[in-house]
């Protein structure tokens, strides 16, 4: 009885499929995103190793993976709660933000 309701009710909505199909879009698009923004995050982070890791010396290099592998946890929880920031922001404008701060000047 209560699919029979909850049929009946969809029906007398306009244009259901066109709506649904919207929305899966907006999912899709969203997933896309993400996705995007993750892998553009991965090759961000990556280039800035990298040039940070060529300005130092091969001592001080080998110091510095050292040291980042000894605090590879510290670090993540320090990023995430900079990440929070305590900021009303979206996270999807917080990462714009901080993606356009790394752009080459």
């Amino acid at each position: 009885r209560i699919i029979n309701q909850a049929h009946e009710e969809f029906q007398k909505i306009d244009n259901l499929p066109g709506r649904l199909n919207k929305m899966k879009l907006a999912v899709s698009t969203t997933h896309h995103l993400q996705n995007a923004m993750s892998c553009h995050s991965h090759l961000a982070s990556k280039r800035n190793d990298s040039l940070l890791l060529d300005v130092l010396t091969p001592e001080q290099t080998m110091l510095f993976l050292q040291w980042l592998d000894k605090n590879k946890k510290r670090c993540g929880e320090a990023a995430r709660d900079i990440g929070k920031g305590g900021s009303r922001r979206s996270t999807l404008d917080a990462i714009l933000t901080q993606l356009e701060e790394l752009k080459p000047r």
